[in-house]
């Protein structure tokens, strides 16, 4: 394991330059390997982690599985990108797109541990971007934002009223939203 560690920090430099490449194919096999080699060991990756996000945020969306794996070691990076990883989730199509999108709003919900102010402007768009799908896991990605601002889910009372009964996995999250809100503005 320590002699394929180093194998992969050495070739990391290259490897991520090839994320840039032309060729659609080669990108993809590039990214394939990265997320194979990098299990378990995506600290190794923490100093390219800012090339990684511009790549999956341009298109190369293989990559995402590797940027969850990645942001616990390098949470500024991402918070640097929230943005552009917002217009990401918002540019998914509805149908087309279930499994990334909720791939998509696990790795915000692990920003919005490690960096909630980050996403603070986005709360409504996030909302937004909820179905019963995507409800279970786009959820606490508000609630963690609210633990940090209590106020942020304020002008979203009436949005978050609307919010499917039949979602049954989001009503635990809906619970600690209205009661935070409850007990700060009675």
């Amino acid at each position: 394991a320590r002699h394929s560690s180093s194998m992969l920090s050495s070739s990391l430099p290259v490897l991520v330059k090839l994320l840039n490449c032309p060729n659609s194919s080669l990108r993809r096999t590039v990214s394939s390997y990265l997320s194979l080699a990098s299990a378990g060991r995506a600290q190794l990756l923490t100093s390219h982690a800012t090339p990684l996000i511009i790549a999956a945020c341009e298109g190369n969306l293989s990559l995402v599985g590797l940027l969850c794996q990645l942001q616990p070691h390098s949470p500024d990076a991402f918070a640097k990108h929230s943005d552009d990883l917002i217009l990401l989730l918002r540019s998914q199509p509805v149908q087309d797109s279930r499994q990334l999108k909720r791939d998509l709003l696990r790795l915000l919900a692990a920003m919005s541990l490690a960096t909630p102010d980050c996403l603070l402007p986005h709360a409504r768009a996030l909302l937004g971007q909820l179905d019963a799908d995507t409800a279970e896991c786009g959820l606490p990605v508000l609630v963690n934002i609210q633990r940090r601002n209590p106020a942020a889910c304020l002008p979203l009372v009436s949005a978050l009223s609307a919010v499917h009964p039949a979602w049954p996995l989001a009503v635990r999250s809906l619970a600690e939203i209205f009661a935070r809100l409850l007990a700060a503005y009675p």
